[in-house]
């Protein structure tokens, strides 16, 4: 199955004044990482530097922020084509989890650099710590004796290690002399009108080879290669031409489970039109140990296929594992979901292959079943990722290592000048949600619409203060609204609240006061419709009530997209909800999301004061406090929507940016005042 992005990452600028860290004078970003739906571990990041500040690296430090813990993180910032700043989200981040880091202008910590790249004879070693990962060979490996020398090559990654040292793959099989370890040769293909092949060797047609080292890098987050490959036409004789030149990029990361992990990427860039015709093998390609036969190891693919049904079908990913003299270890494949023709299908050999000895030999190979016109000019690019494991890789575990792969962060930078950085009116720092406590309430007064959705409202929230670690308390008594019962709290979540929810002005006091006092308030749909006689309760949530269409199907636009809350959603944005109207509009309040009012069938006239997009959702600061407010939420189905639930949970964050509330700042003694 193709798995949709459901990782997010989301970069906020802020100035020193952060809630994190109050005491940091140099913080220049806070980096919020939101795992999604799915489980991660020691998954590498990465955001553009530039867009964060102009700083020389080695001026940077990066922290994570648990509570009031600051963690130093290893990071590493490369600086090809852009500066970009790398980390690990060290360890294991559960699904629904965000963490919080800070960059600061600091001198950079020393960290021992755990990946390193070293020079032999002819070749270069990955080390993660003192253990061998594998060997690129870029000066040409010859045959053995007796062997015919147009079977040498360079260019390939031989040999890959397992964590116990186990070698993994195998190169020169009397078999198959042209077999390089881990290589990716093309078979069948036209260039000039005539057939080339850059993977039958013996045919002299084509070859592959090393055309130098670009860049050599070392580090606590990862190590890489570039290397140079000339894909020759016609080597050795009159006619010989480059046809493809080859940026391949073989990076290893720092990982704390003891597995190894290796993206390979390859820009290829044709000379001239080359046709990767269709053909049965051809591209990324492992052959794996002699140790590994139908007899010691298995196979399957993420379509559930063994070794005899694979071949031929596509898969997202595959694993082979076997015995050798070290124990189990095993190998997990994946092709990246921007590869041509992904799914990929695969070539396996069956496990009768060569005389029925089975050896593994598994071969990613876009052109199985199509042909691909290669364009001068045009770069193409084909990404891999290899687990390298000891023991048993379940099909769980697998599903977890190609989710956490195939859906990469979703970066959002919002781009502000240095010198600006705490000059703006509004700035979209996060609060602190783990151990934060929340009170959800869901009155409806006397007349009021009772949404049918609260319950559904009120069990996402309790689901996301369990994914998220912080307290969510509901209610519907008013009497919980008292001084000493509100400042337990981080913030108000008024839940599809609806007409006259108090039965006192004394309660009305002292939601005045915890406003007063900076405390947070979200409101979700009808929460609009509070209070309607209450002036000040209006400008707090920014409007009240007028109707709304009938529930339908239609687009929400972005007017804001750098609020936090609104920064994963797509634009546009398309929903089954009630689109509310509203009148005694706020016009200080920060509209973030608008109905795109073309969209919408609606039996009245539609408004026009606003235009095409009519405001939905907005933020404010008003008499001391953070409010946030949704119009959607009518149905139980939006609250099991995760774009939804994370909007508002961005909400709930945003509001609570300024810490728990401070009673000092409170003045009001009467509903008036």
């Amino acid at each position: 199955m193709k798995v949709k992005w459901l990782f997010t990452l989301a970069l906020v600028i802020i100035c020193s004044a952060s809630s994190h860290a109050a005491d940091e004078k140099n913080i220049i970003a806070v980096i919020v990482a939101e795992s999604g739906e799915f489980e991660r571990f020691d998954t590498p990041v990465s955001v553009p530097l530039d867009d964060v500040t102009k700083f020389n690296e080695s001026s940077l430090q990066l922290y994570e922020i648990d509570g009031d813990r600051r963690i130093p993180v290893p990071m590493q910032i490369s600086t090809g084509e852009e500066r970009r700043i790398h980390w690990l989200m060290s360890g294991r981040t559960g699904p629904g989890i965000s963490r919080t880091y800070n960059l600061v202008q600091e001198e950079a910590h020393g960290h021992e650099k755990r990946v390193s790249v070293r020079p032999g004879e002819g070749n270069y070693v990955m080390y993660l710590g003192d253990k061998p990962v594998i060997q690129y060979n870029h000066e040409t490996v010859y045959p053995p004796e007796g062997h015919d020398t147009i079977y040498r090559r360079s260019g390939f990654i031989h040999p890959l290690y397992a964590p116990d040292g186990t070698v993994l793959t195998e190169i020169q099989p009397p078999d198959h002399m042209h077999h390089y370890g881990i290589w990716n040769p093309w078979t069948k293909t036209t260039f000039r009108g005539k057939e080339v092949d850059f993977w039958n060797l013996a045919k002299g047609e084509g070859r592959v080879r090393t055309g130098g080292i670009s860049a050599v890098n070392e580090g606590d987050v990862f190590g890489n290669l570039q290397v140079l490959h000339e894909h020759i036409a016609w080597p050795g004789t009159d006619n010989e031409t480059i046809a493809m030149t080859e940026l391949q990029d073989i990076r290893l990361f720092n990982r704390s489970d003891g597995s190894y992990m290796l993206d390979i990427t390859s820009r290829m860039n044709p000379t001239e039109r080359l046709v990767l015709e269709e053909y049965r093998y051809g591209g990324f390609v492992i052959r794996a140990t002699a140790a590994w036969n139908n007899q010691t190891s298995d196979f399957y693919s993420s379509r559930g296929l063994d070794r005899d049904q694979a071949d031929g079908e596509r898969a997202e990913w595959c694993v082979l594992s076997g015995e050798s003299s070290g124990g189990r270890s095993g190998i997990m494949m994946m092709g990246h979901p921007a590869n041509y023709n992904h799914p990929e299908p695969l070539r396996v050999w069956p496990s009768n292959a060569n005389r029925g000895k089975g050896d593994q030999f598994i071969n990613f190979s876009p052109t199985r079943n199509t042909t691909w016109v290669l364009e001068p000019g045009t770069s193409y690019m084909l990404r891999y990722r290899i687990l390298v494991f000891d023991g048993e890789m379940d099909r769980y575990d697998a599903e977890t290592r190609w989710n956490d792969y195939s859906n990469p962060p979703r970066l959002t930078v919002e781009n502000i000048p240095e010198s600006s950085l705490c000059k703006g009116a509004w700035d979209n720092r996060t609060g602190v949600i783990k151990g934060s406590r929340v009170l959800v309430f869901t009155r409806v007064g006397e007349g009021g619409f009772v949404h049918s959705s609260t319950p559904a409202a009120v069990m996402a929230i309790r689901k996301l203060a369990a994914e998220n670690e912080f307290i969510a308390d509901i209610t519907e008594d008013p009497a919980d609204f008292n001084d000493e019962n509100l400042k337990r709290y981080d913030a108000l979540v008024f839940a599809n609240t609806n007409n006259d929810v108090f039965s006192s002005d004394d309660q009305r006091i002292a939601l005045k006061r915890y406003i007063q006092a900076g405390g947070g308030f979200v409101g979700i749909h009808i929460a609009v419709g509070t209070e309607r006689n209450w002036d000040w309760y209006k400008r707090m949530i920014g409007a009240t009530f007028d109707r709304h269409p009938p529930y339908q199907k239609f687009d929400v636009r972005k007017t804001d997209g750098t609020h936090p809350s609104v920064r994963h959603l797509p634009d546009p944005w398309t929903i089954e909800d009630e689109p509310y109207y509203v009148k005694e509009y706020n016009p200080n309040v920060r509209v973030l999301l608008a109905h795109d009012l073309s969209t919408i069938d609606d039996r009245g006239d539609k408004p026009t004061v606003f235009g095409n997009y009519y405001p939905s959702v907005w933020c404010n600061n008003y008499d001391g406090g953070r409010q946030w407010y949704t119009g959607y939420g009518h149905d139980d189905h939006i609250f099991s929507d995760w774009n939804f639930m994370q909007h508002i949970l961005w909400g709930i964050k945003w509001v609570i940016a300024d810490g728990s509330p401070d009673y000092r700042k409170a003045y009001s003694t009467k509903l008036n005042n």
